[in-house]
């Protein structure tokens, strides 16, 4: 799929919204499963990997 002829028809809102639905999209959810992840990358980048 072109996502650029999508948005420009006007249905990328609705298919991304469509698609949120059918998964069960959380935004707290997802926002809290980011700030995890930036809290481990930001540890392992710290302590673990050191370049």
């Amino acid at each position: 799929m072109n996502f650029a002829i999508l948005a420009q028809a006007g249905g990328l809102t609705e298919i991304a919204r469509s698609t949120g639905e059918t998964f069960g999209f959380n935004l707290w959810m997802f926002l809290s499963q980011v700030i995890s992840f930036v809290i481990v990358a930001l540890l392992l980048k710290r302590f673990a990997y050191k370049p």
